[in-house]
């Protein structure tokens, strides 16, 4: 989900809290600063160093809408980064 048109911002479990071993909310705010769209909005959440589930959520934005979603992610171990495309 590249796109000059989308600005992306996003926040991990409860204001930034995190508990390990439960599903936890990624809260993603997509602004579209361009025409009417759909895209997937997707996120790796890393089970080891080699495996990672993906989560992934097609979203319909309106041109110069804001609309903030909640992607249900289940979270086994600390991961410092988390990339949302």
């Amino acid at each position: 989900m590249h796109s000059p048109y989308l600005t992306v911002e996003a926040v991990m479990g409860y204001d930034g809290v995190m508990t390990y071993g439960k599903t936890m909310p990624a809260r993603i705010r997509l602004e579209n600063h361009g025409a009417d769209m759909t895209c997937t909005v997707a996120m790796n959440v890393y089970v080891n160093r080699m495996q990672y589930n993906r989560y992934e959520m097609e979203v319909s934005l309106a041109a110069a809408a804001t609309k903030e979603i909640v992607l249900p992610v289940f979270v086994g171990s600390k991961q410092d980064t988390f990339t949302v495309e």
